[in-house]
């Protein structure tokens, strides 16, 4: 950084050497300081430096670089030691089946009421199965759904539990989840693939084969246009409160919508049969995976780049990551590679892959709030919970900074 050093500065205004500015004052004779290219020239660049050393472009549209490459770098560095805790093991939990396939996995932390305080997950996979926690997973109990469709997306929202299939959607309360009830959507029988819950119009969005995007809850579903015929396969929102940011991925397309899954646009066509993507808050990226690897988007989703140092076949990336291994049932040559971020440098985030490897569909599931991190796998019943829970205070922490 430079001082100022031009005719007029202050000598030693905020100590020995440091020089500062006056206005002056034309009855004593001091003259003001005078502005120099020199001066500004230093402090366009320690901020220009700052923000394209991320890989960020500096744009005369945007006014907020600084404050966004600020709060992700603070961010970085503070959850650095939150997320190595957390994520540094993984157990197996005995959910009470042996059949199930998971394919999808879902947390809620309860905020009031006689559950207040406790944490409900709720997973399935193939043949409907459902089986749910009331106690963050340490016991669990099989729930009753109909009809017997793959399960191939869960989500929390709205106060209820969502079962994204390939005939439907279901819906529980998460205070009574022994029971899931089908809805007639309307959609006919396009399978359903992927969704979530966009908050702002508290609404859950459905993708699934043909382009086919519709949002809606209990009843009747709204089709959307997408602008793609693509099979979608996933879709993830980021929201800030004030507005909903969605992007829904399947085979070579990446589609996105700033009104809260109303109008879409087209954003990527080079892609590789896109499995799944979700928006990354401690880091403020937007990730997706293909039979490639990953791609991913610092400016919203609106851009995408290839990560090249996140490659490989069914690559699937974490969200909020630190090298960590499996529990007992871990086997070598299953299936899919898991990728972690490695926070070795808030600027410059490397992955690695584990050394273990299972058949996993979709990346880990972090929940801020509940501050745990859950996988499911394709290899039979297996539900593997992070050993390390977080304090309250932590929890509060990781929800602060995300």
């Amino acid at each position: 950084m430079h001082r100022i050093d031009s005719p007029g500065a202050e000598a030693d205004l905020f100590g020995a050497g440091k020089d500062g500015f006056t206005e002056g004052d034309p009855v004593s004779g001091v003259q003001p300081t005078e502005v120099g290219a020199k001066f500004l020239n230093a402090l366009q660049q320690e901020l220009c430096t700052l923000i394209e050393n991320a890989g960020v472009a500096v744009a005369a549209s945007s006014d907020d670089d600084t404050y966004k490459q600020l709060h992700r770098v603070v961010r970085a560095i503070a959850l650095k030691p939150l997320l190595a805790h957390l994520a540094s093991d993984f157990e197996e939990l005995d959910v009470g089946t042996s059949t199930i396939q998971m394919r999808a996995i879902a947390t809620y932390l309860h905020t009031s009421g006689t559950q207040e305080g406790l944490v409900s997950v709720v997973a399935g996979g193939a043949g409907g199965s459902v089986v749910y926690s009331n106690d963050g997973g340490d016991s669990w109990a099989s729930a009753t759904h109909a009809p017997t469709d793959v399960i191939n997306k869960i989500v929390a929202g709205g106060g209820s539990f969502w079962l994204i299939t390939d005939g439907g959607v279901s819906g529980a309360l998460v205070t009574s989840l022994g029971t899931f009830t089908s809805y007639s959507t309307g959609l006919g029988g396009v399978d359903l693939c992927g969704g979530c819950w966009v908050s702002g119009p508290a609404y859950l969005l459905v993708v699934g084969d043909g382009g086919l995007v519709a949002t809606g809850t209990t009843g009747a579903y709204t089709t959307r246009t997408s602008g793609t015929a693509q099979d979608l396969k996933a879709a993830a929102t980021r929201t800030d409160g004030v507005d909903d940011i969605v992007c829904a991925a399947g085979g070579t397309t990446i589609i996105r919508s700033d009104d809260g899954g109303v109008t879409w646009s087209t954003v990527s066509t080079a892609g590789t049969n896109f499995r799944d993507v979700f928006y990354d808050y401690t880091e403020e990226l937007w990730l997706a995976v293909d039979d490639g690897g990953t791609w991913y988007s610092d400016d919203d989703g609106v851009t995408w780049t290839f990560w090249a140092g996140a490659s490989g076949t069914y690559g699937v990336a974490a969200a909020c990551g630190a090298t960590f291994t499996f529990g007992s049932a871990a086997t070598a040559g299953y299936g899919c590679r898991v990728y972690m971020r490695d926070w070795e440098s808030p600027f410059g985030i490397t992955w690695r892959s584990s050394a273990d490897q299972l058949q996993i569909e979709h990346p880990l599931h972090f929940d801020t709030i509940v501050g745990q991190f859950w996988l499911v796998t394709n290899k039979d019943d297996a539900v593997y919970r992070s050993k390390k829970a977080p304090s309250a205070i932590v929890r509060a922490l990781a929800t602060g900074l995300g």
